[in-house]
């Protein structure tokens, strides 16, 4: 997606560059229609060089939940997504094999206002229909670090007793369940869990000794 322009990266890297990214124009800017991204044609230049150029993703504030009951097991929600590929293929995407049902963290966009682990507990007491207490950052999930600049903060926190919520079936949200650390294990190996959110809150859990092991 990137192309070197003048300095090859590495090079100016190596020669101690440090390079300012910039929007290549106005008309390199896409907006999604609702505004949840924006997709930016960029330039990194050096004292007037033009060094590299690709698109950068920009996403709005968000925060993802690792919530764990009093059993000490992890909160998911069995989602749809639409564009997620039903099976592992080294060909290009193929559009009519996209969309499957996935369990995930809880996770979602900050509200205007609101702070990221305000986020997190709001976010997933609508979707896992629990009260969340005691927000405590556990690290960051990093999709892909060459095009999207910002992590996404996990929070842990502590699910109490189930209450009414709004229906999140507009969301393709079909339900919410708990899983002991052997189940969430099991799954992953077995490929039924491939959500990158919950492999990190996995090993930040384990590496805090409240999730079981991460060996088998």
């Amino acid at each position: 997606m990137g192309r070197y322009s003048f300095v090859p990266l590495s090079q100016a890297l190596a020669e101690g560059f440090r390079p300012k990214w910039i929007a290549s124009s106005e008309s390199d800017v896409v907006l999604s229609q609702d505004g949840f991204a924006r997709i930016v044609r960029a330039v990194a230049q050096e004292d007037g060089k033009s060094l590299y150029d690709l698109w950068i993703v920009d996403n709005p504030p968000a925060a993802a939940v690792a919530a764990l009951d009093d059993r000490g097991h992890l909160g998911l929600v069995h989602i749809w997504r639409p564009v997620t590929e039903m099976r592992v293929s080294p060909r290009r995407v193929s559009l009519s094999e996209l969309g499957r049902w996935r369990w995930e963290l809880p996770r979602g966009l900050a509200d205007p206002g609101e702070t990221l682990d305000q986020t997190a507990i709001r976010e997933g007491s609508e979707e896992l229909g629990c009260v969340l207490t005691s927000p405590d950052l556990l690290g960051y999930y990093h999709g892909n670090s060459s095009y999207i600049p910002r992590p996404i903060p996990l929070y842990l926190a502590k699910a109490g007793c189930r209450v009414e919520h709004e229906n999140n079936e507009h969301e393709g949200i079909r339900h919410a369940e708990f899983f002991s650390p052997e189940e969430v294990h099991t799954m992953i190996l077995a490929g039924e869990i491939d959500d990158g959110y919950v492999h990190s809150a996995c090993v930040y859990l384990g590496l805090r000794g409240m999730f079981g092991t991460l060996s088998r």
